[in-house]
């Protein structure tokens, strides 16, 4: 019951906010520090470098997506890049409430749509972290 309850919520979220809603790509392990802390800006991410070792991320900044198919996209690329299995359970997929925050395009990841055409358009970062409280769901990628 409680899960679906909980189904019910996401979609009736989904469906009046879907200007506000985001997907933050993370490590399945920062999931209990996140659920505790929110989504931190600076954190892990960092670590995650394009073809030419180059950082995506933008010091003190926490990525989104504004379209869940391409979050999970951005998990398969996680998972190849880190070289586990695209369902290993590895990444999850924070779906969080982006109200109240000042959201720029990520350039870095938009960049692909040239490449994927409309995937990675969706990209986006805050230079503030998310409250805990702003978080709705954890989706497996």
């Amino acid at each position: 019951m409680k899960n679906f309850i909980k189904s019910l919520l996401r979609e009736s979220l989904l469906e009046d906010n879907s200007n506000n809603i985001g997907y933050h790509v993370t490590r399945t392990v920062s999931i209990p520090t996140i659920k505790k802390f929110g989504i931190t800006s600076g954190g892990a991410g960092g670590n995650f470098k394009n073809a030419k070792g180059k950082s995506f991320n933008t010091e003190g900044a926490v990525y989104s997506f504004t379209d869940i198919e391409d979050a999970k996209f951005w998990a398969m690329k996680m998972s190849l890049d880190n070289k586990v299995s695209p369902n290993s359970g590895n990444f999850s997929i924070v779906m969080f409430d982006k109200g109240g925050f000042d959201w720029y395009e990520d350039s870095n990841v938009a960049g692909l749509a040239k490449m994927l055409g409309d995937l990675g358009q969706t990209a986006e970062f805050t230079m503030n972290s998310i409250p805990p409280s702003n978080i709705l769901d954890i989706i497996s990628a």
